[in-house]
Parts: C-alpha cells; sequence; structure tokens
C-alpha cells in the first residue's frame, strides 16, 4: 500500500526531531566527560532537551494518527480489510532513502535547538560550532549514525504499535457486528392496537365454547 506524502513527511520531522534530541544529549555528554576528545565544546547545559523530547514525541505520535486515519480512510472500517491491512507494513520503510531528508533536518534543528538555549541561558548565542556539542567531523558522523539508528528503530516501534492498534480496532468492529446480526427485530404493527378492541376481544373470546363442527 502506497502511503501518502503527508505521512513520509511527518516520519521524517519525527525521527530528525528524535536524533537531534538524543544526539545532543550523547555528543554533550561524551564531552562533558572528556572520553573520546578533550576541549571545551558545550555550552553545559541541557535546557534544550525537554522541549525538542515533547516535539519529537508529537511529530511521533502525529505519524501514528495519519497512519491509522489513512488505513481507516482506505478499507471503510471493515473488519476484515482491517486485519488483513495489520500485516503490511505500515509506516514508510525505505529507510536509507530518507536519510538524506532527515540527517538535513537534523542538523538544523540541533543549531537551532542550541542557539535557542544558548540565548535563554546565557543571553547570546556563543557563536563557532558550539552547537555540535563535539569536534566537527567526529559529532557529525555521531549524529549520523544516531539519525539512522532512530529511523529504523521509530519505523519498527510504529509499525508494531500500528499493527496492534488496526487489529483491536478490527476485534472491536468484528464483535459490535456480529452482536448487531444477532440480535432479534421486532416487526411494527402498521396501526396500534386500540383499547376498544382488546377490550372487544376479551369479552367476547374469554367464556366462549368451541365451535359446533369441532365437536363432531
Amino acid at each position: 500500500m502506497r502511503l501518502p506524502s503527508l505521512i513520509r513527511a511527518v516520519f521524517i520531522c519525527a525521527v530528525a526531531f528524535l536524533a537531534a534530541t538524543l544526539g545532543d544529549a550523547l555528543v554533550e555528554s561524551i564531552s562533558n566527560a572528556q572520553v573520546l576528545w578533550r576541549g571545551n565544546y558545550t555550552d553545559r547545559s541541557s535546557l534544550d532537551l525537554l522541549p525538542m523530547s515533547a516535539a519529537a514525541l508529537t511529530a511521533i505520535m502525529a505519524t501514528l494518527t495519519l497512519v491509522l486515519s489513512e488505513y481507516l480512510r482506505r478499507t471503510g472500517g471493515s473488519p476484515r480489510e482491517l486485519w488483513s491491512s495489520a500485516a503490511r507494513v505500515l509506516v514508510p520503510c525505505d529507510i536509507p532513502s530518507l536519510l538524506p531528508a532527515i540527517f538535513a533536518l537534523q542538523i538544523p534543528t540541533l543549531f537551532a535547538m542550541e542557539t535557542v538555549e544558548q540565548i535563554v541561558v546565557y543571553g547570546q548565542p556563543l557563536g563557532g560550532t558550539l552547537w555540535l556539542g563535539g569536534p566537527i567531523l567526529a559529532a557529525l558522523v555521531l549524529h549520523a549514525l544516531i539519525a539512522a539508528t532512530c529511523a529504523f528503530l521509530v519505523a519498527r516501534g510504529l509499525t508494531a504499535l500500528a499493527q496492534t492498534l488496526l487489529r483491536a480496532v478490527a476485534f472491536v468492529l468484528s464483535w459490535f457486528i456480529e452482536r448487531q446480526e444477532t440480535r432479534p427485530t421486532l416487526v411494527p404493527r402498521s396501526q396500534p392496537i386500540r383499547r376498544a378492541e382488546q377490550t372487544f376481544c376479551r369479552t367476547h373470546t374469554g367464556e366462549r365454547g368451541p365451535p359446533l363442527f369441532a365437536l363432531r
């Protein structure tokens, strides 16, 4: 099933935001711990991680919502179609072709979040390549690896979650349809029974014996 470009675009945003957040935390932690390299490469602040984590989570949930809405629209709410759709790939699976777009958004996102953080904490941007969190080449390689890892993990996680939700919706719809089909139906009278008719029937048939031809 071909997914709309909107789902792919939101998926790219979700991965880029998540990769920028995790990459910033990891690379800055390495720099602050002086593990792989030595030098002053960070602003010693992590204020930007919380809002970017919220943005990444929002984009991930938006991707999931779009995927589920698209499948519900295409299947027309049919339980059988929903169940069979759940067995297919539900999110973009051509991850290698999406990595350039993800990385192209991840780096500006990282620059923006670090610059805003520096303005909030220090009152001005600190300049240079401090926003990368480490030596230029090493930081870019680590951020790219984190982007690829996040892309595969988010794709697999969203697929599993969407499959589970689609099967749950299909099960509920099947149960509801089955209950509706087995529910007894009442055939309404064309005209309501009047009280006078009921009284007449009771008074004229309550104590009469069987007709004469029934005794022969």
